[in-house]
């Protein structure tokens, strides 16, 4: 299970488009998130880090995080066009 405080904790980075980079938990590792590749399993978003590698039936917590960061991101836009 994902500890929410730790989730949100990863730092993320504007890569290009939809790829973001993830600061691993400890902050020595950093993996890239595309949110608009092919996973091969009817879905979208993959990411480097081996925990995804390893285990492709379930979304990892780098993918988790920027799927947060994009929505933050849209509710804060759409927040400053209803002002």
């Amino acid at each position: 299970m994902i500890d929410i405080k730790d989730l949100m904790a990863l730092q993320v980075q504007n890569h290009d488009q939809a790829s973001y980079l993830v600061l691993s938990g400890r902050g020595k590792r950093q993996y890239l998130v595309d949110l608009l590749a092919d996973n091969g399993r009817g879905g979208i978003g993959v990411c480097t880090c081996p925990d995804y590698e390893l285990n492709r039936n379930a979304q990892c917590k780098h993918l988790l995080r920027c799927k947060i960061y994009l929505a933050e991101g849209i509710l804060k836009h759409l927040a400053k066009e209803k002002r």
